[in-house]
């Protein structure tokens, strides 16, 4: 399957999952434990994934450990400040049953015209960030289908797809509580959300079309893009995973499965996209480059 089959079929679903995130709060009521083990696959697959197949694809393309090292860091450093900022990476939020705020509702959680304000300057604080996030996202999808364009299989471009694929409908959810927490308007919030599903399919587009066009000459800016990405995919990993340690005692053992779960598909696809890599240079008579330059 060629790269732009590939970006559009990710893209796609990618758009249509985060739609469907965003529909969760709306009309169900998404339980505790199901929740977070959703995000632990996921976090144990980005996790994986940033270590395992990023990481040592940025080094082929760049030839540089510590340029990759020194950009995998800004990437770590970027979203961390990001989330810092706009505090936009927390996937469960107390709402109303189904959205709903009637009286006796809003008697019980005591809202007042300034909490009401509040909460506008909340949702629209984390959609500015979790816009910036999924740009991120995007161009790591972008990024990771590019490399099937220098002979490096598509199965890290599946993988990373997969791991935003997975993650994406956390982020939907989130913003979506809030927004009907903040008692926005269904049109409205329905322009939000279809805004939102389509900001990482159309990052992914742009980088992808930007840089198929010089990225037989220039594979080093690739090898940047995904050092990077490799470090935002770690910093959204550890946000999800750590806190684990300390507020989810009581269904550490059901998080830990799904953890290793998404650690293990990572390995397996981080493995099969190697053994294609190998296989293609023997086919083609190259032979293992010397060891990357450490400066």
């Amino acid at each position: 399957m060629n790269a732009p089959i590939v970006l559009v079929l990710a893209s796609g679903l990618i758009f249509l999952v985060t739609l469907g995130g965003a529909l969760v709060p709306v009309f169900f009521r998404l339980g505790h434990t199901r929740l977070q083990m959703g995000v632990s696959f996921s976090a144990g697959l980005m996790f994986g994934l940033a270590i395992l197949s990023m990481l040592p694809h940025a080094m082929l393309c760049v030839g540089s450990i510590q340029s990759v090292l020194n950009l995998m860091v800004i990437g770590f450093l970027a979203t961390f400040f990001l989330q810092r900022v706009f505090h936009f990476h927390a996937h469960e939020i107390n709402s109303p049953q189904g959205g709903k705020k009637d009286d006796s509702q809003a008697h019980a959680v005591g809202h007042t015209l300034c909490e009401d304000q509040h909460h506008q300057v909340v949702w629209i604080g984390v959609l500015l960030g979790l816009t910036l996030h999924s740009i991120m996202d995007g161009v790591a999808v972008g990024a990771s289908i590019s490399l099937q364009e220098l002979g490096h299989g598509s199965t890290i471009g599946v993988g990373t797809s997969l791991a935003v694929l997975l993650h994406k409908p956390f982020d939907a959810f989130a913003l979506s509580t809030l927004l009907v927490f903040a008692g926005v308007s269904d049109r409205k919030r329905a322009v939000v959300n279809l805004f939102f599903a389509m900001v990482t399919p159309v990052s992914a587009g742009l980088f992808f079309t930007g840089v198929t066009q010089w990225i037989q000459s220039n594979p080093a800016w690739l090898g940047y893009a995904l050092a990077f990405c490799a470090g935002t995919f770690l910093c959204i990993a550890c946000a999800d995973l750590l806190p684990e340690l300390q507020f989810h005692q009581h269904d550490r053992v059901k998080l830990s499965f799904c953890l290793i779960l998404g650690v293990t598909v990572a390995i397996l696809l981080s493995t099969i996209c190697h053994r294609h890599h190998s296989h293609l240079d023997l086919h083609e008579g190259k032979h293992p480059s010397p060891n990357a330059e450490v400066h």
